[in-house]
């Protein structure tokens, strides 16, 4: 599980061109685990509508609701061109760096 054990980065949540955006104050390396998306189980009725700002699909019938105060992975957006990307084992969701990523980028 190495490759999804988060690293210690520094990062902060700041306005962006879409609302909040979570921004890294450092480089972060192809590659790298950025943080895990974490929240709680969703409800079947949360699952039925599927509309949640904050919902992310875990396997083919479980969700999270990361919709929580801990979750700063909530506060990424999404891109045409990402830097990051989500995956892992059943159940959980951790977000790689699929480049390269300076100190400042959203991500």
């Amino acid at each position: 599980m190495a490759k999804y054990t988060p690293q210690r980065i520094k990062l902060r949540v700041r306005r962006s061109a879409s609302g909040k955006g979570l921004f890294t104050e450092e480089r972060i390396p192809k590659g790298v685990c950025i943080l895990e998306y974490i929240g709680r189980p969703a409800t079947l009725e949360e699952m039925a509508r599927d509309e949640g700002k904050y919902l992310f699909w875990t396997g083919k019938t479980t969700m999270i609701n990361g919709n929580i105060p801990e979750n700063t992975a909530r506060y990424i957006n999404h891109s045409c061109v990402p830097n990051c990307e989500a995956d892992g084992p059943p159940g959980r969701v951790f977000i790689l760096a699929t480049r390269n990523i300076k100190p400042g980028e959203e991500l």
